[in-house]
């Protein structure tokens, strides 16, 4: 779900395109802490949207991961960080943040750590806005990601990351934020949460009848969210669409796993040859609700979440292997 946001966090600087995941192909990313979330991200980018596994680093409690050419050594701690480590020890062991930061001059920063409160400090912000003000073209704003929960465990609050970059950030966050005022604008953080993909890949794959489910189609399931984001969505700057909208994206998401199962020969069933055919498809199946209408009033006339709370105080964090 990660890879979604980060394709909705393009989606809001780049509103008309729809190739995001081309777009992705051209940043550099730093994910914080190698838990499963992390490593299946940084996979998810490396196998299936062909990001340049140069252009993708991972730190744990060693910092960042490496391994040596013939990877008998390093600073992985299983098999699953050896196989996103870089060859070569960049930088010390143990090197902090901001100059993990300084040298890998990361477009997005996706923390996931499940340890570590508020790591990235205002000296981590002002680094990554610092990469971008450095660059003589192609410069954007960076993407910061604080998936950590219960929210006392986020690596950042949205307020502050938005006061520490002055702005310039697009943030998402694992347990939902309050919406936050920034220079007069209001903005809602979205909550990058697995409830956007899986009702939609699980829909269609039984739809139409898939032998399988690969890695690819998640990618383009992630696809599929982050175009779903309406002139609401990007004004506010969510990265992920209101989830009054659910079924929308969900229906979106089904379609395109539809269409990608069908192309590689995988379904069982056919639904249709275009979007529109399968999205009918889809429909005829879907079941609704007694009294059930297609835009609920909150979609219709979203409203930011207001919540003193955490909603997830009680869960228990996905990235106990991060360091």
């Amino acid at each position: 779900m990660a890879v979604a946001g980060i394709l909705g966090g393009l989606k809001i600087q780049k509103p008309e395109c729809t190739e995001l995941v081309a777009e992705a192909r051209k940043l550099t990313f730093l994910f914080h802490g190698a838990g499963s979330a992390n490593l299946g991200g940084a996979s998810l980018l490396v196998h299936e949207a062909h990001v340049p596994a140069s252009q993708v680093y991972i730190t744990n409690s060693r910092g960042l991961i490496w391994k040596s050419a013939d990877g008998k050594e390093g600073s992985f701690r299983n098999d699953e960080q050896k196989a996103v480590a870089h060859v070569g020890q960049k930088l010390p062991e143990g090197a902090d943040l901001v100059t993990i930061v300084e040298h890998v001059k990361p477009d997005v920063i996706v923390g996931a750590v499940g340890r570590a409160p508020n790591c990235f400090t205002k000296e981590v912000m002002e680094a990554m806005t610092e990469v971008q003000a450095a660059k003589k073209s192609g410069a954007m704003r960076p993407i910061v990601f604080a998936l950590s929960n219960p929210k006392t465990q986020a690596e950042i609050t949205a307020e502050r990351c938005y006061e520490f970059t002055k702005g310039a950030a697009i943030f998402g966050s694992g347990t939902r934020f309050d919406a936050v005022t920034v220079n007069g604008k209001t903005r809602e953080p979205g909550q990058v949460n697995n409830f956007f993909i899986f009702p939609g890949m699980s829909f269609g794959t039984m739809l139409c009848e898939a032998t399988t489910i690969p890695e690819s189609f998640f990618m383009v399931a992630a696809e599929a969210v982050a175009n779903t984001l309406d002139a609401h969505d990007i004004q506010v700057e969510s990265v992920v669409p209101h989830p009054g909208r659910i079924r929308e994206v969900n229906s979106n998401v089904a379609a395109a796993v539809v269409l990608a199962a069908q192309e590689a020969g995988l379904a069982g069933k056919a639904l249709g040859s275009t979007k529109a055919e399968v999205i009918s498809a889809l429909k005829a199946a879907m079941w609704s609700p007694p009294g059930y209408t297609a835009k609920s009033p909150e979609a219709a006339k979203p409203k930011p979440f207001m919540r003193t709370k955490s909603d997830f105080g009680g869960l228990k964090n996905d990235h106990d292997d991060a360091h």
